[in-house]
């Protein structure tokens, strides 16, 4: 499998899983989000980021990241 095609794989996966993060925490309510989900969250949104740019989207967290610790 290809670099694309693995990131592609991944995208779909976090998309399936956000969705059913989405649909539980409607029915639980927000509060039921702990800091590990939200994590869990992020890291998916991530993922399907990435596809849609080609990977560049991880550059950018990068670079906020190392300008959010100069800036602090």
């Amino acid at each position: 499998m290809s670099k694309e095609e693995k990131r592609n794989l991944m995208a779909g996966v976090a998309a399936v899983k956000t969705a059913a993060a989405a649909i539980k925490t409607a029915k639980e309510g927000e509060e039921s989000l702990t800091e590990e989900k939200k994590a869990e969250l992020q890291e998916n949104m991530n993922a399907i980021a990435d596809a849609q740019t080609g990977g560049l989207a991880e550059y950018t967290r990068r670079a906020d990241a190392a300008e959010e610790k100069v800036n602090n």
